[in-house]
């Protein structure tokens, strides 16, 4: 739960990633802090991306577009 506000407001998915992986996709959205999440592989993951690339905590501001290969 560290980083999942940096995961919302910083990682970005193509237009049609709805499309290309359902699944992933259903999992991101449907996850829930407390709940029935029959699986949290993917929001785990993505999570663990960020931390791995920006550290443990990170905070908005320390992200750049260059960062990001952009």
């Amino acid at each position: 739960m560290t980083n999942s506000t940096n995961v919302m407001n910083n990682v970005r998915f193509p237009l049609n990633w709805k499309d290309k992986w359902p699944e992933y996709y259903e999992a991101m959205n449907t996850y829930q802090r407390e709940g029935k999440n029959k699986h949290d592989d993917a929001p785990d993951a993505t999570t663990g991306l960020v931390e791995k690339a920006f550290g443990s905590v990170i905070q908005a501001s320390q992200i750049s577009a260059g960062d990001l290969g952009l």
